[in-house]
């Protein structure tokens, strides 16, 4: 039958289908002209770019560019090895790119400006820049990943794949848990600055390369994902955003500073360089600071930064600055505050910076209380519909004045806000996470305020006055509270957990950076060994076996390193009698590193011998018969065992109420002399 013979809509679902498989689609775009004109738009649509690519994407994509709506720069860097991931910090050269990732980056920029400054504008193009090395994830932060930005409903089909448990002693991992936290030599390796040091003589020279970039306007938004460790400078993305015209959202991701004094000069520089934007005293300002050449480079930069995110054409911005607490603990010696502390300058910078906004979000850079504190009367935000803020108020019976004050706060802002929709406040971190959501409804209808997290959240009576008067001028009959208390047994492992929990009503981060925090919480803890069950008698430690703790330290493991053989002869034996529950296996592997992973049982038999009184005889016979089941299903297969020992027959079982042993399991394990006899020959049979 003829492929044009079938219905339209058949054939449409057919190529949906297609489309949505996940394979190579290259072949298929030669089976007909209908079929190349659909891939053709599904492959050109997103665009993954490496630098080596770069001279050949002007003409790979001519025929395509209307159908380009995204594009991942994708700017490798060099590898590494174990010689450079923990380099001296006694070295600046060590510390800094090197000479040639620079110039990668430099030549990458020139080469794309170029191409795209001759797209004409044709609705939305997103830039996603990222700049990394493959070796950042073999080294110390294994559970790195580097991927372009997918929609939540893409990437929720692989959301619960299997990941590798991690083994490298050399840089602290043991059975699939990071049991030593990263060096700061470590740290700062994946946290370079990009362009800190080169290849420009100065940064005026840097600004003026820059400057000479070819405008592109068909650049609509820019991505600058938490996967990106490296730093870029402030005036850097500013001169950066002052050659994309048409700018409308910016997705900023960055991290927070390691060292409190870089903190604090980075805030402090913010703080002056604002308020000489925005008050009458900037000349002043200016030259006071004229006095300290490196002082007036930080407040140029800044400047250039904060009129970049000021612009009128800017319509979205979301701004989440990550953060994690091992980090922070490496450089605590070194001075490093545990918890970031946003400063009141930033947060003015970004009150100021969203008068012009549609959406703004703002996690962790700012506290609300200090973004509704700084705002004046004469302010309005004419054209903001949803906000999004972050306060450290928000934590069970810290602050209750303060956190009524600065709800309060909000309220009035928000008399300022005409077409607001939905303003949210929160908060999250490892066990802790609350919302505090304001939800305009139609015209007659109550406004819906929600209170959301791990604890009940108290509005007052002041509070919910204020809140009245919002809904009263938002066309609203009064409003409705809602409290949502989340159920004591949700596991709350980081702040990314705690955005997932709150279910805010748009994305505060990209969802591909929410899965990777996520992601990286969980493998980062893994099976958490607690203590060596048996050395290995050859003095080899990853060869030992070990009690662990699951994720949830509800459970127990036991996390067995073996020979490839016999991790081999292991996963054939759990297919071929996974399904006999007198024989134990394994639950879970690790295949690159041939550990096997059972769960805890509470004692062998010989340790019931040695260490217990007799048992019951009812006991006794219901392990015999166990293990005669176990043996017989093996030998039914024609599978034997050289070896039954009675450490090999593991039971779980308790004392009950009234004093008398309970046998719950019994399995025989520890398989390791298990042999199949191949046809018909007997073991060890001479010919």
């Amino acid at each position: 039958m003829s492929w044009h013979c079938f219905p339209a809509e058949i054939r449409l679902t057919i190529l949906e289908v297609l489309l949505q498989d996940g394979c190579s689609l290259a072949d298929f775009a030669t089976v007909s002209r209908e079929w190349q004109t659909i891939i053709e738009l599904h492959n050109f649509s997103r665009i993954k770019l490496r630098s080596s690519r770069l001279a050949d994407f002007g003409s790979m994509v001519y025929r395509n560019r209307s159908v380009v709506r995204y594009i991942w720069l994708c700017l490798e860097l060099q590898e590494y090895d174990c010689t450079e991931c923990e380099p001296q910090m006694e070295d600046p050269d060590l510390l800094r790119l090197s000479d040639a990732d620079n110039a990668l980056i430099i030549k990458a920029f020139q080469d794309l400006f170029s191409e795209l400054s001759v797209w004409e504008p044709d609705g939305r193009l997103l830039l996603d820049i990222s700049v990394f090395s493959p070796s950042d994830s073999e080294h110390w932060f294994k559970y790195l990943a580097f991927e372009s930005d997918i929609a939540a409903d893409i990437w929720d089909r692989d959301q619960h794949a299997k990941q590798p448990m991690l083994v490298d002693h050399r840089h602290g991992w043991i059975a699939g848990n990071r049991n030593s936290i990263p060096t700061p030599a470590a740290i700062h390796k994946v946290f370079e600055e990009i362009m800190e040091a080169g290849p420009f003589d100065d940064e005026e020279q840097e600004g003026q390369w820059w400057q000479q970039l070819p405008l592109v306007p068909a650049v609509t938004g820019v991505l600058l994902r938490q996967q990106n460790r490296r730093r870029w400078k402030p005036a850097a993305l500013a001169l950066m955003f002052n050659r994309l015209p048409g700018l409308q959202e910016i997705h900023y991701e960055p991290w927070r500073e390691w060292l409190d004094l870089q903190q604090q000069w980075t805030d402090q520089c913010q703080c002056r360089c604002v308020s000489s934007l925005f008050t009458t005293t900037a000349a002043f300002q200016l030259h006071s600071w004229l006095l300290n050449p490196l002082i007036l480079f930080f407040f140029i930069a800044l400047r250039l930064l904060f009129e970049s995110l000021s612009s009128d054409r800017l319509r979205r911005l979301v701004i989440f600055e990550n953060f994690d607490q091992t980090y922070s603990a490496s450089y605590m010696r070194l001075g490093c505050d545990p918890v970031r502390i946003p400063s009141s300058s930033v947060s003015r910078a970004v009150a100021n910076a969203s008068l012009t906004l549609e959406h703004l979000s703002a996690s962790f850079i700012v506290d609300a209380s200090q973004f509704f504190h700084a705002w004046e009367l004469s302010w309005k935000w004419l054209n903001l519909t949803w906000l999004a803020l972050t306060s450290q108020l928000l934590v069970p019976q810290e602050r209750p004045r303060e956190l009524d004050d600065m709800l309060q706060a909000a309220a009035a802002a928000a008399m300022k806000m005409p077409n607001l929709k939905t303003m949210e406040i929160w908060n999250g971190d490892k066990g802790l996470a609350m919302l505090f959501r304001y939800q305009r409804a139609k015209q007659g209808q109550p406004a819906v305020i929600t209170c959301r997290g791990t604890w009940e959240l108290t509005l007052r009576p002041l509070v919910i006055q204020a809140w009245d008067s919002v809904a009263l001028m938002h066309d609203c009959d009064g409003h409705l509270v809602i409290k949502e208390l989340l159920e004591a047994g949700v596991c709350i492992k980081s702040h990314g957990d705690a955005i997932s929990r709150l279910k805010l009503s748009r994305p505060v981060i990209r969802p591909v950076s929410l899965r990777q925090i996520q992601m990286e919480h969980t493998i980062r803890e893994g099976y958490k060994p607690i203590r060596v069950m048996h050395n290995n008698p050859n003095k080899r430690p990853e060869f030992s076996i070990y009690l662990a703790s699951g994720s949830n330290n509800n459970a127990a493991f036991i996390l067995k390193h073996v020979h490839s053989s016999i991790f081999e002869q292991s996963q054939e034996l759990k297919q071929e009698f996974g399904d006999i529950p007198q024989i134990r296996h394994h639950v879970d592997v690790d295949e690159g590193q041939n550990i096997l992973v059972y769960k805890f049982a509470i004692s062998n038999v010989l340790e019931m011998i040695n260490d217990c009184p007799p048992l019951p005889l009812q006991a006794r016979k219901t392990i015999l018969k166990d293990v005669g089941l176990a043996l017989e299903n093996m030998h039914t297969r024609n599978w034997i065992l050289l070896d039954v020992k009675p450490d090999d027959v593991f039971i779980d079982w308790i004392v009950n109420m009234e004093n008398k042993f309970c046998l719950h399991k019994v399995q025989l394990g520890d398989l390791d002399c298990a042999l199949k006899l191949i046809g018909s020959h007997l073991l060890n049979h001479e010919r």
